[in-house]
């Protein structure tokens, strides 16, 4: 099973796929060449998206760049400025889609991965005690939340360091 993030992203992509049956796939994720299987989560999604019925010929890969930009320019090589829709994390969608026109896509759209919450309801204990301890749905958003916050501040950097680079 790939990732949780490269999961997400194929159920996301298989969707997109079935309503754009013509439109091509490509797994776009950075290589690890000192590592011997270092393409093992491509296969791994392409593999979840023919488990969710995605032809195998429709699916094709970028590894040989090493971030954003660089696999956006591999992309623009090979599909030579076609229509793209990308399917990323929210957090990632504004780098993935600036570092593509930089590259040269003039017609670039996205889905964002939403994931969907727990409902806080499920995990509130039905006690009356304002002690901390037992409210779990605070716990439970106190450390969800610090997750998308650590996210969020990892883009705004990436994408600080995108701009000095003058890859977006």
């Amino acid at each position: 099973m790939p990732s949780a993030d490269g999961l997400q992203r194929t159920h996301f992509a298989a969707a997109i796929a079935k309503i754009y049956p013509e439109a091509n796939i490509i797994i776009a994720h950075t290589g690890n060449f000192q590592k011997k299987d270092s393409i093992k989560q491509l296969r791994l999604m392409a593999h979840e998206l023919v488990i969710k019925e995605v032809d195998t010929t429709r699916i094709g890969f970028e590894f040989m760049g090493t971030n954003t930009y660089t696999q956006a320019k591999n992309v623009f090589l090979k599909t030579k400025d076609a229509p793209l829709l990308v399917v990323t994390s929210p957090e990632h969608m504004l780098r993935a889609i600036l570092a593509l026109r930089k590259a040269g896509f003039s017609n670039v759209g996205g889905v964002p991965t939403f994931e969907t919450p727990i409902n806080e309801e499920s995990l509130r204990k039905r006690v009356l005690s304002d002690d901390i301890s037992e409210n779990v749905a605070l716990r439970y958003n106190i450390w969800s939340y610090m997750i998308y916050e650590i996210k969020v501040l990892r883009e705004y950097t990436a994408i600080s360091y995108y701009w000095l680079m003058e890859w977006i």
